[in-house]
């Protein structure tokens, strides 16, 4: 088994007009004999200055933020999936309480995105 590390992600405003700031950030992949799986995740909780703010929504969307393809999850009682088209360009968003930044980590060749509400979890696949 072993682990690799690497992501780029923005942080952008509410608005998602504008970005913030770019830092690298972690992804894992996680290799078990022929099989590779790899995971992403919105971080939780989001720290700024010492201060903790919880995870509290995500969106997925087909390019670029700034291009506004936001798609739509299969929903039921306690979840959202997303399945991505291998010919998509998905950027997942991360949301997080009484904070106006969001996360935006690009998650190419993922297949799928899914959240859990019980406990709030984000996590492409």
């Amino acid at each position: 088994m072993y682990l690799m590390m690497g992501i780029n992600f923005m942080l952008l405003n509410k608005s998602l007009k504008s970005t913030c700031l770019g830092i690298l950030f972690t992804f894992i992949n996680i290799g078990c004999g022929n099989a590779n799986t790899s995971l992403f995740s919105c971080p939780d909780p989001f720290i700024v200055d010492g201060k903790s703010y919880p995870l509290i929504n995500a969106s997925l969307f087909d390019g670029p933020v700034e291009n506004q393809g936001e798609l739509v999850p299969r929903m039921t009682k306690n979840t959202r999936e997303w399945n991505i088209d291998p010919r998509m360009d998905p950027y997942l968003v991360c949301h997080f309480n009484k904070v106006k930044n969001t996360v935006v980590l690009h998650v190419a060749g993922t297949t799928q995105c899914t959240v859990n509400e019980n406990p709030f979890t984000v996590q492409c696949h």
